[in-house]
């Protein structure tokens, strides 16, 4: 849950479509309902949220997404990382972000 807001982010962990680990929900819990699912095509394995950017990690890839409209900003792909390790800032002045070795390019 992102800090003083009313934004939910929830992954699934199960076999049935709705639960699926593939599946991210972000929910609204002021008007208890979802705002937007997205599917990806492996599983997800963290999600960080700022009140800016919203970073979904999966085994080879890092989705960047704008907070405010939900647009994918960037697609990062990295080296594998079994654990879903990332690091977010949660600061507004620079939206820091720490992964394992990227194979492509170096961060903002």
């Amino acid at each position: 849950m992102l800090y003083s807001s009313s934004l939910l982010a929830i992954v699934g962990a199960g076999e049935q479509p709705s639960l699926s680990p593939r599946r991210l929900c972000l929910f609204n819990t002021k008007t208890n309902a979802p705002l937007r699912e997205m599917t990806f095509l492996t599983s997800i394995l963290a999600v960080r949220l700022n009140r800016k950017r919203l970073v979904v990690v999966l085994k080879e890839k890092t989705y960047i997404y704008d907070s405010n409209s939900l647009a994918i900003l960037d697609t990062i792909d990295t080296v594998p990382n079994l654990k879903g390790l990332c690091a977010f800032s949660p600061s507004l002045d620079g939206c820091f972000l720490a992964l394992p070795a990227s194979t492509t390019k170096d961060l903002y």
